[in-house]
């Protein structure tokens, strides 16, 4: 037999080997990929007890097929703050008492976020269901017609809240707000898969929430290790990460139609540095937003509220107060 068959052999047995190799390789990943997804578990970090619960007064109210976590501060017209994905109510802990001295204010903590905790058995994580939670609450409460201020997502909550419900609104301010379908990169991408997306719900660390909310900031240091913790803990809860992987697939078609046609008198505010949404996309959102007012904070980020929050202050204390006290229900 000539060298060359020899040799010919040998890497055909090679190529069928690797070849093999690789399929096995490629099939346990994809078992292993399957089982984080949908049968493993991750437990619940409880190693840092939320400083921001032990020093603030919040409450619980059963609504909606959910026990909604709330804080309540102030009185006069009711003003309700919806934060923004994957972080919860102390979004508003820069603000929430110079707002207290003018409006009865309630910052929620919406389904899958925070300590809001899911008691019904099939509830998906989408606008319908979160446009319903706040519309449970403000029942619940007998707030009747309110102002409503969202951030981020939370701005896409509140928007599609408005375009639902817009009786129970008198005026809408949106914070770098979500409403418009745009492109997403990075690990918030990747949750856009199925598999994929429910694994890496499971598999975020706590420098990846880090990173995410220093993307949110222009003053990179209030980001603190303790800010980091109060955000991560939530996040670990189960209901908590199936919410993050769900409204990560949230589609914003309707909320930009209901941009098209304000029902409200509306506020749009930037951070001059949003590192949330590209400029040419906030352009578009702007366009689309027909009748909106628009405010960009100079050297300021995403979360203006926590970012820049005297400026934040300037800005929406005025629109607001321009609003005729709504009616209360009894």
């Amino acid at each position: 037999m000539s060298n060359d068959r020899v040799h010919r052999r040998f890497w055909v047995r090679a190529l069928r080997w690797v070849s093999a190799t690789l399929a096995a390789l490629v099939g346990i990943a994809l078992a292993l990929l399957l089982v984080i997804a949908y049968v493993w578990q991750p437990g619940v970090d409880r190693s840092h007890p939320s400083a921001f619960l032990r020093t603030h007064r919040t409450q619980y109210v059963d609504a909606g097929g959910f026990r909604i976590h709330y804080w309540h501060e102030g009185s006069g017209p009711p003003l309700v703050l919806v934060h923004g994905g994957q972080v919860w109510l102390d979004d508003w802990k820069e603000v929430m008492q110079p707002l207290a001295e003018h409006f009865s204010v309630y910052a929620l903590d919406m389904p899958g976020q925070g300590y809001t905790k899911n008691l019904k058995a099939d509830v998906r994580y989408d606008l319908a269901t979160e446009s319903s939670a706040i519309k449970a609450f403000i029942d619940s409460q007998h707030l009747g017609q309110v102002m409503l201020v969202g951030h981020s997502d939370g701005g896409g909550w509140a928007l599609d809240f408005t375009g639902r419900y817009p009786e129970k609104v008198s005026r809408l301010v949106l914070v770098g707000s979500s409403g418009i379908p745009v492109s997403v990169s990075g690990v918030y991408g990747l949750m856009q898969y199925p598999v994929l997306g429910e694994a890496m719900s499971k598999l975020f660390s706590w420098n990846d929430v880090r990173s995410g909310l220093q993307q949110a900031f222009f003053h990179k240091e209030l980001v603190t290790d303790a800010y980091v913790w109060e955000n991560y803990v939530p996040l670990t809860f189960p209901q908590n990460r199936r919410a993050m992987y769900e409204l990560a697939n949230e589609n914003f078609t309707r909320t930009e139609k209901i941009l098209n046609h304000l029902p409200v008198p509306t506020l749009l505010i930037w951070g001059e540095h949003d590192g949330y949404l590209a400029p040419g996309e906030q352009a578009r959102f702007i366009k689309a937003a027909t009748g909106a007012s628009t405010v960009i904070i100079p050297n300021c980020g995403h979360a203006a509220q926590l970012d820049c929050p005297a400026e934040f202050l300037g800005v929406v204390l005025p629109f607001l107060s321009a609003t005729p006290q709504p009616t209360r229900q009894s």
